[in-house]
This record gives structure tokens, sequence and C-alpha cells, in this order.
């Protein structure tokens, strides 16, 4: 009776082992087999697969798991980049926020300026030690509303574009609108630039577009770029 039982058995075990097979062929256990029994069409796992899992059945040595903590991305570690959209987004306050933030230097480039909300925030920052400067275009002084005049009564320092800097080449206009800040927000440098002349209807009312850089790199070019204009520019007074 007990050999009726063990055939029994042996026979249960051999049919599952053989579904096994069939369900499970070898090759599919390739990836949990020492590299020098697999054979040459195995794939490989990840090599640093086994430093933070480990796998059932794999011969290789384990590896004590790690955990890398990865900093929290910062605007000082990892260039950002906002953007801004007039009238929907208040960029004016937005602007004032970063003037006001400002502890090193402020340099403008602007086509137009009416905004005298602006201005006033600039003559607050050149009260308390933060060196101003601004680049303008001519056709901007003939606007009776410009603040060009009244920076430079508050002692900021004003150009004004010479478009006809080359002899030999037609008038043209100094049509940029960016702000460089040297040392703001977490004490990084920023660029703010886009479509926005500094004016009211631009704040206020026209479809205007914002963008605010923290990329060191890009704000570098903008600073070439400005003293290029200052060079192909006159003093105001």
């Amino acid at each position: 009776m007990h050999s009726i039982y063990f055939l029994t058995f042996c026979s249960v075990v051999q049919a599952c082992y053989v579904t096994s097979l069939l369900a499970f062929p070898p090759q599919k256990f390739a990836r949990i087999m020492p590299k020098t029994e697999r054979s040459p069409t195995s794939v490989d796992l990840n090599p640093h697969f086994n430093q933070t899992h480990f796998i059932i059945g794999d011969t290789r040595p384990q590896k004590p798991s790690i955990i890398v903590a990865r900093p929290t991305p910062t605007r000082a570690t990892t260039p950002p980049m906002q953007v801004f959209f007039s009238p929907d987004d208040n960029v004016r306050a937005k602007l004032i926020e970063f003037i006001t933030k400002e502890k090193g230097s402020i340099k403008i480039a602007a086509f137009s300026f009416t905004e005298p909300h602006i201005m006033d925030a600039l003559y607050s920052a050149h009260q308390r030690g933060v060196t101003v400067e601004c680049i303008t275009d001519p056709s901007g002084l003939q606007d009776r509303n410009s603040k060009i005049g009244g920076l430079c009564d508050k002692g900021i320092s004003v150009h004004v574009y010479n478009p006809s800097y080359q002899e030999k080449s037609a008038p043209s206009y100094m049509h940029h609108k960016f702000v460089l800040f040297e040392n703001n927000d977490q004490g990084c440098p920023i660029l703010w630039t886009g479509s926005l002349n500094l004016t009211k209807n631009a704040c206020d009312k026209n479809q205007e577009n914002v963008t605010v850089i923290w990329d060191k790199n890009v704000i570098k070019l903008f600073e070439k770029q400005f003293d290029t204009l200052k060079k192909r520019s006159k003093s105001y007074k």
C-alpha cells in the first residue's frame, strides 16, 4: 500500500516538473543565473540592478542597498524659467518685486519707458545703493509721458541709442526690452525679457509676454549685448 502511495506521489511530482518546464523554459531563468552560466544570447541585467534590488536565486554577491539623496532643485542649482503674460499676470507687480529684491545692479534696455510705478521702484533701488542704468531709443523720448528724463533727474544713468552709429548703414531702432538683475532672488542673477515695453498700456492692455531666466550663460550673453548697446549710445545728459 505504501509503495502505491509513493509511486502516485512521484508521478504527481514528475507531472508538476514537466508542466513547469513547459511554462517556464530554462531560457527564461538566464537572467537569474551567474554570468558564467548564461547562454551567449541571454540579456544581461542592468549592471547596477543588484545594488538596490535582489532576485531570489541570484548567485552574485549582493551589495548593500544604497539610497542616493538627490538635492531638491533650486534656482541656485538648476536654472529655471518662468513665463508671464500681460494683461493676465500683473507683470508690473512682478517686475517691481524683482526691482525691490535687487541688491547689486539693474541694467535696463527699453524701447519705450512711460510707466510711473516702475520708475519709482527704480528710484527707490537707486536710493538704497543699487546701481541702475537704462538704455532707450530716441523715438521713445518723443512721448510726452516718457519717464527717461525723470530717471536722469533722479541721478540714474541714462543712455540714448544712436540710430546712425554706423555712418554707412540706414538708421535703426534700439528695440530691445530686457532687464538684467545682478544679485536678486536667492542671490542669483536674473534676466527679464520679452515683448513688454515699460509702459502702462503694455502692462494693462496689450497682449504681451515676459520670460524670466536664471540661466547664467544666457544672462552673460545679454550682459555683453548691453555693453555693446552702450557703445552705440550717447549719454542722455
